[in-house]
């Protein structure tokens, strides 16, 4: 029991296990038995590489950054997973994804944005959501365009 509790207070104010560094243990994995297998001692060396990074990244004090990089990588998946339909979405111009201000910036509030391209210049213009329709002026160009939120 002295045990546990001595691990679980060197653990504690540390960021421990996410996506990100399960992905970069697998990888890292995959990437040295290639290594092993090809006999090229570079690749094996790549992989060790990310595996120390991933042991780095689960003793790391620092939260605030290791978030920062699970959140891009989460960012980076969602857009992998899904490129068919946000292709699709960008090309008629009514590509929305929700994002709250606390999940931003951390601060209270909870006001959900619609994206839209501007037809003219492809700029991305934020409207609030749930406003129906709205005339739109793109800030770049000027172009005016309707849009529904």
């Amino acid at each position: 029991m002295n045990f546990l509790y001595r691990i679980s207070e060197f653990m504690r104010g540390r960021r421990g296990w996410d996506q990100f560094g399960l992905f970069l243990m697998i990888a890292s994995f995959i990437i040295e038995i290639a290594g092993n297998l090809l006999r090229m001692r570079i690749v094996y060396y790549i992989g060790l590489a990310l595996f120390f990074y991933c042991v780095f990244r689960i003793f790391s004090r620092n939260l605030y950054k290791r978030e920062r990089e699970n959140m891009k990588y989460l960012q980076t998946m969602y857009k992998i997973k899904n490129w068919r339909t946000i292709r699709q979405q960008k090309k008629s111009g009514t590509y929305t994804y929700d994002e709250s201000e606390r999940q931003r910036n951390g601060r209270g509030g909870s006001t959900v944005y619609a994206y839209y391209y501007c037809p003219s210049c492809k700029q991305q213009v934020r409207i609030p959501a749930g406003k129906g329709r709205v005339n739109v002026t793109c800030p770049r160009c000027g172009e005016k365009f309707e849009a529904h939120s």
